[in-house]
């Protein structure tokens, strides 16, 4: 864009305002890159040339807490044909630990399903190891009246006419 000399400026002047103005746009065109590059994470010549300092700390993540492994008894009956009764599905592992405490000494084997997936928050405590549906309505039954909660009953799997 050619300049518009006005009146009483000189042309040196308006030559040196001309050079002021595409170093401003050259200053401006620099700059821009810079900040384009620190904002995409590109590495400058002196990034790259950066080593470590006596000033410089490195620290490892803690390493996972060791899991609380517990031996498990051994079913008595098959899986396929068990009947399962879900007493309780608590948030908090504790409670559902607590409750499975309190139920070790029924005479059937209690345990915790911890979730596995992101859809499933609870962890629910199982009482299994019944061979039919009468014998486990029977504990569903003893179990809601002693705990004050429902009991639900769950079928073996592929027990369901299809």
């Amino acid at each position: 864009m050619p300049r518009v000399v006005l009146p009483g400026e000189s042309e040196e002047r308006a030559a040196d305002h001309s050079q002021r103005r595409q170093r401003g746009l050259l200053l401006a065109l620099v700059l821009l890159g810079v900040l384009a590059a620190a904002a995409f994470g590109l590495k400058t010549y002196r990034d790259r040339a950066w080593k470590r300092s006596a000033d410089t700390v490195f620290v490892s993540a803690p390493a996972w807490p060791k899991a609380d492994v517990r031996p498990v008894a051994p079913r008595q009956t098959s899986p396929i044909n068990e009947w399962l009764v879900l007493v309780g599905s608590f948030a908090n592992k504790k409670d559902a630990d607590a409750l499975a405490a309190r139920l070790a000494g029924i005479g059937r084997p209690v345990s915790v399903i911890v979730p596995v997936s992101a859809g499933d928050s609870l962890n629910k405590v199982m009482v299994g190891g019944m061979a039919d549906r009468a014998t486990a309505r029977r504990l569903a039954d003893s179990l809601g009246k002693a705990l004050a909660r429902p009991i639900a009953i769950i079928e073996p799997t592929g027990t369901r006419a299809r």
